[in-house]
């Protein structure tokens, strides 16, 4: 064993030198061809390298798919283009023989016959990524529930691991908090199960990339990059992947945050009957909202405007109220449901669990509309006759492997750079952004890009007033722009952020032209400023300065409201009118 582990390495740096050799040998690439203004002014050599780039993380394996796929997400470290081309990385890993599947699910339930725990089991895999594969199942409604003594060997289990490993030590809480909750569920559920061979793979090619980044880091301009601590970061993530009770335990919380916010669900997960190999939660049942980005109305229907309402609202209560976000904000996680509010629920307080004749309408309401999925004349139609019959959109978010949570540093850091921008102080923003960075010492032309940040923060302050022409996408993308020129490295979790607000806002966009980022943010902004007042605050300038921002936009809703209705009192001649 001793010997066959670094041998296994071995030849797993062999394979991956004999296909990423020939692309460090097309590097030439880059100096042939016309630029592109468009894209980062690159030369369309270098844009075809990026292409051969993907192939060859695709041929990698696993673990180079999630690095692409996390590379995209750091546009302050590689290049716009890079990361759009390597953000549409899809896993080309084939699903694993369902023996493995069975093995693992059947240790799940303590070697329980599949045949006693599922009354249907769909052996094909709906959903196969780089790390996993999904299976769609329905437990049996005879399933009976663990008996004391099983579910105490569980949690003596877990708490076993957990001891030794700190990176998850709020699991084992969430599992004994949610004990007494568990029943056994007799619906549908989602098995997700870990590929047999992916953790030794993993582990092996993360021990190959630091030896890769401690040598890149010698090298002369690679070393702002800081490329070993960069790989431990993705290490960090990838390792937390690889025990699915880690996901699991971040759906409960979820759920428990969002317990009485309408419009947002989270699939239940089934923490006693699952493990580190294996999965079982809720299965969320709905329309990719890639249905609604292909088939979008150009002037965007109510139900369409509703959904990105819900997904900035739900972003903005995990960033500012909840500080626990879903740090995989794509498109393919949001699942749309349709469903009637019953009169009952439009009177009462508000809450996300639907009521039995909710979810069963819901369910046809939902499948009917995805039958139009091919027919965008028909899909309008069916849109236009559920508004008009009062049904209303929900999002289910899945797959929350991956979570970004602001330490101290960080939201302290997050809190000064919103007191700098409460005070439209540019260049304290700029100086701000180096000072906090990783490595300030690494940033090249600190006044340069200060003065930078103050001419777009200027710019934010000249259409404050200004609805649907402020596009926080471009701030931000202009923002990360800068700060790769500059070499200024900013924490992992934080970049996370600010690229869900800018995919956010994309798809927002895409169903709601007129959609304004900041005026949905105002909502979140009043509750904060209302709990905050029943919270011990150490700096009561934390609250002064949301105070400010909070007063701003409430400053611009109201001017703006004034300036819309002048308008319209001209427009219809009633400010004098016609005698």
């Amino acid at each position: 064993m001793y010997l066959y582990e670094p041998l296994a390495t071995c030849l797993r740096a062999c394979y991956l030198a004999s296909i990423f050799t020939p692309l460090f040998l097309a590097t030439p690439l880059f100096m042939i061809g016309p630029r592109s203004p468009d894209r980062d002014n690159l030369r369309s050599g270098a844009l075809l390298w990026f292409r051969l780039l993907v192939k060859v993380l695709e041929l990698a394996g696993p673990t180079f798919i999630k690095l692409g796929q996390w590379a995209a997400s750091r546009r302050d470290v590689f290049p716009i283009s890079l990361c759009d081309m390597l953000s549409v990385l899809h896993s080309n890993v084939s699903p694993h023989a369902f023996f493995y599947s069975r093995h693992f699910i059947s240790r799940a339930f303590h070697n329980t016959s599949l045949v006693d725990v599922f009354q249907e089991f769909y052996y094909k895999p709906i959903g196969v990524g780089a790390i996993a594969q999904v299976y769609k199942a329905k437990l049996s409604p005879d399933f009976i529930k663990d008996d004391l003594q099983h579910a105490e060997q569980r949690l003596s289990e877990a708490d076993a691991f957990f001891t030794h490993n700190h990176m998850v030590r709020n699991i084992m809480r969430t599992l004994k908090d949610n004990f007494t909750k568990q029943l056994p569920p007799s619906s549908w559920v989602a098995v997700k199960v870990l590929h047999p061979r992916a953790k030794s793979m993993i582990m092996r090619d993360l021990s190959i990339m630091n030896i890769i980044a401690k040598i890149a880091n010698y090298i002369p301009g690679f070393k702002w990059l800081c490329l070993p601590d960069e790989v431990e970061n993705f290490g960090h993530m990838m390792r937390l992947q690889l025990d699915l009770r880690v996901e699991g335990a971040n759906l409960q919380r979820f759920i428990d945050l969002f317990a009485n916010r309408e419009g947002i669900k989270f699939p239940r997960p089934y923490l006693l009957y699952s493990s580190s190999h294996v999965l079982i939660e809720e299965f969320c049942d709905g329309v990719p909202l890639e249905y609604f980005l292909e088939l979008k109305s150009s002037r965007g229907h109510p139900i369409e405007k509703k959904i990105a309402e819900l997904g900035l609202n739900s972003f903005f209560r995990m960033l500012l109220l909840d500080n626990f976000v879903h740090a995989d904000l794509h498109p393919g996680n949001m699942i749309i449901q349709i469903y009637k509010p019953s009169e009952m629920r439009l009177r009462r307080s508000s809450s996300s669990a639907l009521t039995d004749e909710e979810l069963e309408d819901m369910t046809i309401a939902t499948k009917h509309l995805k039958s139009f999925a091919h027919d965008q004349v028909a899909w309008q139609k069916e849109l236009d006759r559920l508004y008009e019959a009062g049904y209303t959109p929900r999002i289910c978010f899945i797959d929350t492997g991956l979570v970004s949570e602001l330490n101290e540093v960080n939201r302290r850091n997050f809190i000064d750079l919103f007191k700098a921008i409460a005070n439209f102080d540019g260049y304290r923003v700029g100086q701000l952004m180096i000072e906090r960075s990783r490595s300030p010492e690494t940033a090249i032309n600190r006044d340069l890009f200060a003065l930078k940040m103050e001419h777009l923060v200027n710019n934010i302050r000249g259409q404050t007033f200004k609805l649907g022409v402020f596009n926080i996408g471009d701030l931000l993308n202009e923002t990360l722009t800068m700060v790769r020129q500059h070499h200024v490295r900013l924490e992992a979790d934080f970049v996370n952020v600010v690229i869900s607000v800018f995919l956010l806002e994309g798809i927002g966009r895409d169903l709601d032209p007129d959609l304004d980022l900041i005026k949905s943010a105002l909502p979140i902004l009043r509750q904060l400023g209302a709990s905050s007042q029943n919270m011990n605050i150490k700096d009561k300038s934390d609250v002064l300065s949301m105070a400010k921002i909070w007063f701003a936009l409430e400053a611009r809703e109201f001017f703006t409201g004034s300036i819309q209705s002048v308008n319209n009192l001209i427009v219809f001649d009633k400010l004098s009118p016609n005698i």
